[in-house]
């Protein structure tokens, strides 16, 4: 399984870091309007990486390692840079690489990444 990039600088991300718990929740709607709702599974995580000062090459590996991932059924491994613990089914929240260029030497881009149900 494919393991998500290091920047240059030897880490994953760039602060600030997010990382939130999300919920996956079923909604159960009954005949007379109400409706009831379950937890199907446990919280789950997600980051959201935002990294501001990358250059072309830390941004053409982050696009290298998307597009492989789309192949491999958009699964990898993260290794959560708060805690160090490593999550081996994870996916991107969105589909593609958000790009922007600044000048020589400075590009910045976003991912949302989350843990998969198991």
């Amino acid at each position: 399984m494919l393991t998500f990039p290091l920047l240059k600088s030897g880490q994953q991300v760039q602060y600030p870091l997010r990382r939130t718990l999300r919920q996956n929740v079923e909604t159960v709607s009954f005949l007379d309007g109400s409706e009831q709702r379950c937890a199907t599974s446990g919280a789950l995580h997600e980051w959201t990486i935002q990294l501001g000062l990358i250059d072309e090459q830390e941004l053409n590996a982050l696009a290298t390692f998307v597009e492989q991932i789309q192949g491999e059924t958009g699964q990898f491994t993260f290794t959560d840079p708060l805690d160090g613990v490593q999550y081996n089914n994870c996916s991107l929240a969105t589909g593609g690489l958000s790009q922007t260029f600044h000048g020589p030497g400075r590009a910045t881009t976003e991912l949302v990444i989350r843990e998969n149900p198991n």
